[in-house]
């Protein structure tokens, strides 16, 4: 019977999507492959699988080989040398900005609420430069890309417990990880209304990152 749910979810979204160039079988398929070690780092954070896996699921559909070693080259020509103001592409499979990575290390560092995570996340360097080169590296590791993404949604859920967000959390997370979520609440509800997977917002056969991955954990793990 879950196999018949998954053959439908994937001919309901190629339908949708049809001719944008995504590959939701791999997306599947790669989630499936990390599962193991995604529910073992989730654990120290308090998280499951079914908490962390549909927010990187629409962003690995869309991955493509060829733009991400492009955009892998001009990060590693660049950014270690100039900072995400001068470079800051979304790379690996899970789609993540060097600027992602530096707002969530900053978090780490400054807030005490999490400097049990100190000893994980502290790089051991001593120039910027040295501490670009180590993020680089990091984002580029599936283990680290994992760490990141379990961080996003500890601090996520802290930032929105008292919140009465009117939508689903797994919807919510899903459109602030590709929108920015360091943006205000108020533009991310705004985001969280727009159809922008997977080239922009309002473009033709669109759909919401978030609509994409509560169906995939709907599939998946069989909740919302």
């Amino acid at each position: 019977m879950r196999l018949f749910h998954i053959s439908i979810f994937f001919l309901f979204v190629s339908f949708q999507l049809v001719g944008q160039g995504l590959n939701f079988e791999f997306g599947m398929q790669y989630c499936n492959s990390i599962e193991a070690e995604v529910s073992k780092i989730a654990a120290k954070y308090q998280l499951t699988a079914a908490d962390v896996l549909p927010i990187v699921y629409p962003e690995c559909c869309r991955f493509n080989k060829v733009s991400d070693a492009f955009e892998t080259d001009i990060l590693t020509t660049i950014y270690v040398d100039k900072g995400s103001r001068f470079a800051d592409f979304s790379v690996g499979l899970f789609q993540m900005k060097p600027s992602f990575l530096e707002k969530l290390d900053s978090i780490v560092s400054s807030d005490t609420s999490y400097r049990f995570l100190l000893p994980t996340f502290n790089y051991k360097v001593n120039t910027v430069k040295e501490m670009r080169e180590k993020r680089l590296n990091r984002i580029m590791n599936q283990t680290w890309q994992i760490e990141y993404v379990c961080l996003y949604v500890l601090y996520m859920k802290k930032r929105f417990q008292n919140n009465n967000l009117g939508m689903n959390f797994t919807f919510y997370l899903a459109n602030a990880y590709n929108f920015g979520f360091t943006k205000s609440d108020k533009d991310l509800r705004w985001w969280s209304i727009q159809c922008a997977f997977p080239s922009g917002r309002d473009t033709i056969n669109c759909t919401s990152y978030g609509l994409l991955a509560t169906q995939y954990k709907q599939t998946k793990f069989g909740t919302d």
